[in-house]
């Protein structure tokens, strides 16, 4: 970048600061002062005509990374999700279903399961009535 380049840019940045400190003093003394939007043509329109300046290089955004700790933590939740999942769709909703039967008279239709409550009609009827229902052997 040559040297008249980085003057004129000395030049509008100072300018711009000096700006910024007017409105900021005008503020604190009227509180109903209204903001000031400054825009680079305003400052550029203030400035006397200077040769053709080429305009500054645009700067790649960084992006955004994550830690190592941050991002060995979510691998974590990752396998704990997937082994949460699986304990609900595997072991807890079948385990739920089958309660919602035992509590039913299930009788298997052309249309569907039909479901009648009985309450613990089943339970009784396992563990008192009939005496051979647990036997193996």
């Amino acid at each position: 970048m040559s040297e008249e380049i980085k003057k004129t840019l000395l030049k509008r940045s100072r300018l711009l600061r000096l700006r910024i400190l007017k409105i900021q003093s005008k503020k604190e003394n009227d509180a109903e002062a209204v903001t000031e939007e400054i825009s680079t043509e305003e400052i550029i329109a203030e400035e006397p005509a200077a040769e053709a300046v080429a305009p500054a290089p645009v700067m790649k955004e960084k992006k955004h990374r994550l830690s190592y700790e941050k991002r060995k933590g979510l691998y974590g939740y990752g396998f704990i999700a997937i082994w949460a999942l699986g304990t609900i769709y595997f072991f807890i909703l079948p385990l739920i279903e089958s309660l919602i039967y035992s509590f039913n008279k299930t009788e298997v239709t052309q249309g569907g399961m039909k479901m009648s409550f009985i309450g613990w009609k089943n339970y009784v009827n396992a563990f008192r009535k009939d005496q051979d229902y647990s036997r193996l052997w």
